[in-house]
């Protein structure tokens, strides 16, 4: 029996065509309702109802996102309901090439390195994004639906808030701070 390591993980098995008409198998993994793998949710309780972020850390937040201070009572509550809080340990890959966004990671700590391994195995830093950042490549990757083009590393130990792509599809529809926000982020 083929099973995915850990539990809310879900694997399958995918055939694809390859160079010279042969077949290829790759395991597909598919993580159910929670973060990527070697993440720890900080906030886990969402399984009881009540906000994974407390409105004393929502506060805190806007300190790193002082965007978010503008978000009225409704979205803001959505907001804290809605995201998770994770530590990203140094090293830990946060996506690879050719992967789809599943959410926007919002750091409040650390550093992540984004970059691209060229055909001779050379790695070209694109950019990083540290305490009070989120990632350009994820919201693009979210708001277009193409995978993300490059990979990204924890330099630095830190710690995120995790926007799930379809809240994020969302609020940028729905509210003009998180438009402004995203635009932003691809402005710099």
């Amino acid at each position: 029996s083929r099973q995915a390591p850990g539990p809310g993980c879900r694997a399958r098995w995918r055939n694809s065509g390859s160079e010279g008409g042969a077949r290829a198998q790759h395991l597909v993994f598919v993580l159910i309702l929670a973060p990527p793998q070697g993440w720890s949710i900080l906030d886990h309780q969402r399984t009881t109802g009540s906000p994974v972020l407390t409105r004393e850390y929502y506060a805190r937040l806007v300190e790193s996102f002082p965007f978010l201070a503008g978000a009225d009572v409704e979205l803001a509550a959505a907001f804290r309901s809605t995201v998770s809080r994770v530590r990203l340990p140094v090293g830990k890959q946060v996506f690879l090439p050719g992967e789809r966004a599943v959410s926007l990671p919002m750091l409040t700590a650390g550093c992540v390195r984004v970059y691209k391994t060229g055909h001779t195995g050379r790695e070209i830093t694109l950019y990083r994004f540290g305490a009070g950042d989120a990632c350009l490549l994820s919201a693009d990757s979210i708001l277009t639906g193409q995978p993300l083009p490059a990979a990204a590393v924890v330099e630095q130990r830190g710690e995120a808030v995790l926007v799930p792509a379809a809240s994020l599809r969302r609020w940028v529809h729905e509210h003009e701070l998180w438009r402004r926000f995203v635009f932003g982020l691809m402005s710099h």
